[in-house]
Parts: C-alpha cells; sequence; structure tokens
C-alpha cells in the first residue's frame, strides 16, 4: 500500500469515528407545513409553525461530506511519492544563474559592507560603504567616529546589524597604538542608515583584535585579541564573548596563535576558530555554554584543515581560514586539491571550496571544483555560509585578478563587488 492510500484510509476512519452508532435516527417524514418557501428573517418562525430539528438527520450526511473533502483534499495537496529508499532526495529547483536572482529568492543576503579608502591608502581614514548585494550599488556611506579609521566589519545574519572596529588615526596615517574601539551599524530594510554609535569596548593596553564576529541573533559578539609581547615570550590568544548591550563577559585563553576568522552557530552555543600547533592547522569548536577558562580545554578539534580525503588519494589543504555552518554540521574552507596517487600528473590537480563533517572531521563534498590548468578559478577564500552549506560566497581568483562570488554546487556566479587592492577587504555579509 502507498503512501496516498494509507492517509486516504486513515481520514475515512477519522472522520467515520466522528458518528455515534445510535446517534442516527430511524427516517422520518416531516410533517406538511402551512409555511411558504423563501428568506428566512433573522431566523424568525412564523405563528402556529413547529420547525423540525434537523440536527441529528444531517450528522450522516455532514459525516460523509467530512470524509469527501478530506479524500479530495488529501489527494490535490499531497506531494507525490517518490521511489527510493531514505536517502533519496526530491527534485530541486534549479540554482539562479544571476546575483538578482540569488538575492531575490533569499539565498543571499541582500546588503555587504566594505571597508573603502579613498584616496590614497593611508592618506585618509577608511570609512564602511553599504552596498546591495544584487547590484553592487552604493547604499550609504558610514565615516568613522572622530579621529578613528575603519579597519574591520563583521555581519548579524539578520542582514541589518554589523559591528565597525575602528583604530585611531591621524593625518600621517593610523596612530601608533594598536588600541581599537567599536561601533555598531544598524539598518534599515532598504540598506539605509538606521544608527550608528560606540559600543563599551576598548581593547586594553596594547592589545591587538585578530578577529570579529557577530552571533546570528546580533545579541553577542566575539572577538580575538592578543597583548603585545616581547620576542622570547610566548603569544597569549584569548577569545572573548560579550553582550553588545552590555553584561558581563567570558573569556578563554592559550598560548599559541588563532588564524582567520571567528564564526558561531545558529543556536549561540559554539564559536569556531582556526587554531595553528607547530605545522598542523585545525578548526576548533569552543562551548560556548562553558564558564570561560582554557581555550583548548573548553574545545574541541572539529577536523585538520591538512588532510587527505577519505574517499578518495587525494590531499585537501585549505587555502585560507575556514567557517563553521550555522547549522554546525560542516566546517568550509577554500582548499587545494591535489591527487597524491603514483602517476597522477600535477595538472589532475585543482581546487574548490571543501566542507567537512563537524563531528566526524571527514570531507564531505567540494563546491566550485575546478580542476588546475584550465580557464577556471582558483578558490581563495569562504566569506559566508547559508545554514546548510549549499550556498556559499567566497573568493576567487584568475589571471591575478580577486574576485567575489555565489558558489552553489560546482557554479561560481560572480557578484558586482569591487576589490581595491588598496584596501583589500572583500566585504562582510
Amino acid at each position: 500500500m502507498n503512501l496516498i492510500e494509507d492517509r486516504i484510509r486513515a481520514a475515512a476512519r477519522a472522520a467515520a469515528d466522528t458518528v455515534a452508532p445510535d446517534s442516527v435516527p430511524p427516517l422520518e417524514l416531516p410533517a406538511p407545513r402551512s409555511r411558504r418557501f423563501g428568506r428566512r428573517r433573522r431566523g424568525g418562525r412564523s405563528p402556529g409553525v413547529t420547525w423540525s430539528t434537523w440536527g441529528p438527520r444531517l450528522a450522516p450526511l455532514a459525516a460523509a461530506a467530512v470524509v469527501a473533502a478530506i479524500l479530495i483534499t488529501v489527494v490535490q495537496v499531497s506531494p507525490p511519492a517518490y521511489q527510493g529508499g531514505p536517502d533519496t532526495v526530491p527534485p530541486t529547483r534549479a540554482a539562479p544563474s544571476t546575483p538578482q536572482g540569488y538575492v531575490a529568492s533569499g539565498q543571499v543576503p541582500r546588503f555587504y559592507v566594505q571597508v573603502t579608502v579613498h584616496g590614497a591608502a593611508g592618506k585618509n581614514p577608511a570609512e564602511a560603504v553599504v552596498h546591495a548585494t544584487a547590484t553592487g550599488a552604493v547604499l550609504a556611506v558610514v565615516p568613522p567616529l572622530a579621529g578613528h579609521t575603519v579597519v574591520r566589519v563583521t555581519a548579524a545574519a539578520n542582514d541589518r546589524t554589523f559591528v565597525l572596529e575602528e583604530e585611531p588615526w591621524t593625518a600621517a596615517g593610523r596612530a601608533g597604538t594598536a588600541r581599537s574601539t567599536l561601533a555598531i551599524l544598524n539598518l534599515t530594510a532598504s540598506g539605509r542608515v538606521l544608527g550608528t554609535g560606540a559600543l563599551p569596548y576598548t581593547a586594553a593596553g596594547d592589545a591587538s583584535l585578530l578577529a570579529l564576529a557577530m552571533s546570528a541573533d546580533g545579541f553577542r559578539l566575539a572577538f580575538a585579541s592578543q597583548p603585545a609581547t616581547s620576542r622570547n615570550e610566548p603569544t597569549l590568544t584569548k577569545v572573548t564573548v560579550l553582550k553588545i548591550a552590555g553584561g558581563a563577559s567570558r573569556t578563554w585563553s592559550a598560548t599559541g596563535d588563532l588564524l582567520g576568522a571567528l564564526s558561531w552557530t545558529a543556536d549561540g552555543k559554539k564559536l569556531a576558530f582556526n587554531w595553528q600547533s607547530g605545522q598542523s592547522v585545525s578548526a576548533r569548536l569552543l562551548d560556548l555554554t562553558s564558564p570561560g577558562g582554557s581555550l583548548l580545554g573548553r574545545s574541541r578539534v572539529s577536523t585538520t584543515l591538512s588532510q587527505e580525503a577519505a574517499q578518495g588519494s587525494t590531499f585537501v589543504s585549505c587555502a585560507a581560514g575556514s567557517l563553521v555552518t550555522p547549522d554546525g554540521t560542516t566546517v568550509v574552507c577554500a582548499a587545494r586539491l591535489t591527487p597524491t596517487g603514483s602517476g597522477v600528473p600535477h595538472s589532475a590537480s585543482g581546487s574548490g571550496f571543501a566542507e567537512f563533517s563537524a563531528a566526524s572531521g571527514t570531507l564531505i563534498r567540494v563546491l566550485g571544483q575546478v580542476k588546475a590548468g584550465t580557464r577556471g578559478w582558483t578558490a581563495m577564500d569562504v566569506l559566508w555560509s547559508d545554514p546548510s552549506g549549499r550556498v556559499l560566497i567566497g573568493a576567487v581568483r584568475r589571471a591575478g585578478r580577486t574576485r567575489v562570488g555565489v558558489i552553489s554546487g560546482n557554479r561560481i556566479t560572480l557578484l558586482p563587488v569591487s576589490v581595491n587592492p588598496a584596501a583589500p577587504d572583500l566585504g562582510s555579509w
């Protein structure tokens, strides 16, 4: 018996159970009435006329109508039953082929913010510029706080909230100190500036910020920092999470180097970061429900970013930092793919966006895969991921030129993102 038959049978039984066996009276013909048929006014009765009670007599007919309605609904609304086992995937719509299509379908954010330098690099403070993803059009220019220059941007998943990192700036360029301040930027639904303001944070002493990341709901901010040390001192790295509206913060620390970006899971319980130990770089997941303390003790290795793929003799090496997908299932990076089998020519190598299981570290799939020696793009960095990692925004490069595009399957759709070599900020989505 197929799925449709099961649902019809269940619907019929459910409707039949609504009629009690003793609720159906014997058939009786109503007595003749003197009242003429016509419109009934507000439910009134003609004098001397007794109206029969039809509720019990209509119960079987109502039940039959319910059954018919349910059967019609089941047949018309139920999706077709797909053949095959539990792993069978129903057909999906084709991916859009233009930036406008991706934005209109809601698969990528509508806006991004980019750090932009006007004039000669270092001679003017950098600003934050809001762009439309579909067209690249400038929607707003956000100057830095007085006496500062914008150096970094991070975005929340709501596509409306951004945090800017700013450093002191003088006419001669950046000031000698690395003290950073943070400012929040809120946008309207049309991408205009709703408001800006400084956050209650300043880097302690001469500590420098390494990375920023906002939680998906925009209520918390994570940042990695390093205090200045002498050449012979080990490097101490701290990861701090604070509430943007103010309140207590928590800090985890360890000796070593944090590389690349920070990224959150959508539930706000995990924070991903890249950690270098000797020559090995791994993606780790920090448990944000822990009270702080040891950065390595409160996190676990999700995957090693240089490894041989489990399902083949291909060496997979991440070219830059990695991100955890918001659903927490995969870790994504731009990767080099090099065959390791004997007699395999180097021309068989290539690049793409590799996705590893966040639980086991095994390679799941490669998006945007291009073989070396072709006219394709080289994967450089992953900038944004949809909840499952099926649609990415990443940086690619060909013929010495860096571009930004949407990656879905093996298709790369270039976005109208301007990359300024003097300030190579690719944008935050």
